[in-house]
C-alpha cells in the first residue's frame, strides 16, 4: 500500500503544488541548455524541469539531461504538436509529466504521452481532456499516480476507467457536479490496486455528501480517502 507523506501529499500532488518553485540552474551548471529549459530541482539524480517556454526545435536538448525525471508544462506552453515531438526523444528515466491549465492539450496529446513508456505519474490540472484520454491512460499506460482536478469534460465514466486500472494506486479528481452515489460507484467498482483517492472539494459541493458513508465504503475496499481544500490535503 502506498505510504502517505507527512503533509498528506502524494508525489504527484507535491509536484503540482511546487510548480511555482524558482529555478535551480545550478543543478545542471555543467550542461549547456537552451533558455527555454528552467531547472526547478537541485538534485542531479532526479532532475525536474519546466519546459513550457522551450521551442519545439530545441526539445532535443533535453536528451543532455540524462537524469530528467519530471517535466512541467503550464498554460499555452503545452500543445499536442509539442508532445508529439517529445515522444521522439526516447526517454528512459522520465517518470512524471505535470500539466497545469494547458487548454491546448487534447485527448490526442495524451495519446502521445502514452508513447513515453517510462512515465508512471501524471498531473493534469485544469485540462480540456475528455473520457477518451482516461481510456488511453487506463489501457495504454502503466500509471501509478494520477491527479486530475478541474477537468470538466471528464465524466463519471472516465473516472471509472481510471479507478479500474490494474496499475493505478492513487487517483485524484475534483468533486465537481458528482453526487454521493457517483463517488460510491467509483469506490465500490475500483480495482484492488487503488488504495488512495484524493478529492478536490469546495464548500458548496461537500455539503451534499454523506462523509461517514463514504468513509465506510472506502474502508471496506481498503482505500484511504483524502480531501483537498484550498491546497491543503487532509484525510477525509
Amino acid at each position: 500500500m502506498q505510504k502517505a507523506h507527512a503533509n498528506g501529499f502524494t508525489s504527484v500532488l507535491r509536484l503540482i503544488m511546487a510548480l511555482t518553485a524558482v529555478g535551480c540552474r545550478g543543478a545542471m551548471d555543467d550542461v549547456k541548455l537552451p533558455d527555454g529549459i528552467r531547472i526547478t530541482s537541485p538534485s542531479k539524480t532526479h532532475v525536474h524541469a519546466n519546459i513550457s517556454e522551450l521551442a519545439i526545435p530545441d526539445l532535443p536538448a533535453l536528451t543532455n539531461i540524462h537524469a530528467l525525471f519530471t517535466v512541467y508544462f503550464d498554460g499555452v506552453g503545452a500543445t499536442d504538436e509539442k508532445l508529439k515531438a517529445l515522444t521522439q526523444l526516447r526517454f528512459t528515466n522520465l517518470a512524471c509529466v505535470v500539466f497545469t491549465d494547458c487548454p491546448l492539450v487534447t485527448d490526442k496529446g495524451i495519446e502521445y504521452v502514452s508513447q513515453i513508456t517510462s512515465v508512471t505519474n501524471l498531473g493534469l490540472r485544469g485540462m480540456s481532456i475528455s473520457d477518451a484520454a482516461c481510456v488511453t491512460m487506463a489501457a495504454r499506460m502503466r500509471l501509478h499516480e494520477v491527479y486530475m482536478p478541474g477537468c470538466p469534460h471528464v465524466t463519471l465514466a472516465g473516472l471509472l476507467k481510471m479507478a479500474q486500472s490494474k496499475t493505478i494506486h492513487s487517483l485524484g479528481f475534483s468533486l465537481g457536479k458528482m453526487k454521493q452515489n457517483d463517488l460510491l460507484e467509483i469506490i465500490n467498482k475500483s480495482d484492488p490496486h487503488l488504495t488512495r483517492i484524493d478529492i478536490n472539494m469546495d464548500g458548496s459541493s461537500e455539503g451534499r455528501l454523506d462523509l461517514p458513508a463514504l468513509r465506510a465504503a472506502a474502508k471496506e475496499r481498503k482505500i484511504k480517502l483524502y480531501a483537498i481544500r484550498n491546497r491543503h490535503c487532509k484525510e477525509l
